[in-house]
């Protein structure tokens, strides 16, 4: 199987940060490069501040859900973009690794609008105005990530925000360049380029929601670089 071709379906590999017994300190140093890669691949600032921010009203207490928040450097800048604007935001961060969940801890402990968990997505019951992963749709298959969607839509009392990768040989081969002289002794490269096999395409992603029934709510847009940011309304 050729190169390019070799990206036609997702492709299941295990990331190493995955591994409960793996490196800490090479986890945590993954984990604060997550910073660099939320701010120059994500991008999900604009996003979030068309969506949520600029959603909110003054005077009234809102709440999001980041699920898999890993370092937290999302919640946190959103909070304080909150802060600054006069608008009341309370940020739930949620990780099922108990190890990036301790660390989140620790990087949000002055934060007193930010609590984090222990948990998976599914033991939450409770309903927040907004709910937002980045980079975690990639992690599950497609029977959990048609569950995971289904909780989330029964969660949120407004809107869910979800960024992920989008798969492509191209996006592959360009950050793998691009990681071998940016990020070392982490995870970061190695598990980027696994998370860019195992990542949807939109028309796959399409094909998820109308299992899901989320086809009248949902929007999908492509966003440079290699992402997608799925919208769902449920106001």
């Amino acid at each position: 199987m050729g190169y390019i071709s070799s990206f036609r379906q997702r492709r299941w590999i295990e990331e190493l940060m995955d591994d409960p017994d793996g490196d800490v300190e090479r986890l945590h140093r993954t984990l604060r490069q997550f910073r660099f890669i939320n701010r120059v691949f994500s991008r999900v600032r604009g996003p979030l501040s068309r969506l949520v921010l600029d959603d909110m009203r003054p005077g009234r207490q809102y709440t999001l859900l980041d699920v898999g928040a890993g370092d937290g450097d999302i919640a946190r800048w959103l909070v304080r973009s909150a802060r600054r604007r006069g608008l009341l935001l309370h940020v739930t961060c949620c990780d099922a690794d108990a190890r990036v969940a301790s660390w989140c801890q620790e990087q949000c402990a002055d934060a007193a609008d930010i609590r984090v968990l222990h948990a998976r997505h599914d033991e939450l019951s409770e309903r927040f105005d907004y709910v937002f992963s980045n980079h975690v749709l990639h992690h599950l298959t497609d029977e959990q990530a048609c569950e995971f969607l289904g909780h989330m839509s029964s969660i949120t009392r407004r809107r869910v925000i979800i960024n992920d990768l989008e798969r492509s040989a191209l996006s592959h081969a360009a950050f793998g360049a691009f990681a071998t002289l940016a990020f070392h002794r982490s995870f970061a490269r190695e598990d980027g380029l696994r998370s860019l096999r195992r990542s949807y395409r939109r028309s796959e992603l399409q094909s998820l929601l109308a299992d899901i029934d989320w086809e009248a709510r949902a929007t999908i847009r492509p966003r440079f670089p290699a992402h997608m940011l799925l919208i769902g309304e449920f106001s």
